[in-house]
């Protein structure tokens, strides 16, 4: 895909606190992958410690809930390490649900991550 039609598909964003990058979440929409023709994703969803507590990850992600709605997205992918059960429970309280088995995080890995979905209404 090229640069230019990539970014149609993306939504970087920076959370900010003061002025200062704090957080941050990827939107990105496989147009490439006929199997994500529905979906949009969820990457790089990280938040700084001094910033949690705050809210911003929620606006993050109703950030990119939004924009999957407005690009006639069905569903809103992710992947999270089950360890980290904050994160969890942040996206369950969005109505993110488990879907399909959990994954090693990679080959060698004790980490385990889930796949979770939300799926959209009109």
């Amino acid at each position: 895909m090229q640069a230019s039609n990539r970014a149609k598909h993306a939504l970087p964003l920076i959370a900010e606190l003061d002025g200062v990058a704090v957080g941050l979440a990827w939107g990105q929409i496989h147009s490439s992958s006929p199997m994500d023709t529905d979906a949009a994703h969820v990457y790089q969803m990280w938040m700084s410690p001094r910033a949690r507590g705050y809210g911003l990850s929620k606006l993050l992600l109703n950030s990119i809930i939004d924009w999957a709605k407005k690009s006639n997205r069905k569903v809103v992918c992710l992947e999270v390490t089950i360890a980290n059960e904050a994160v969890v429970n942040l996206y369950k309280s969005i109505g993110f649900v488990a879907a399909g088995e959990t994954q090693t995080l990679r080959e060698g890995s004790a980490l385990l991550t889930q796949t979770m979905i939300l799926e959209l209404c009109g």
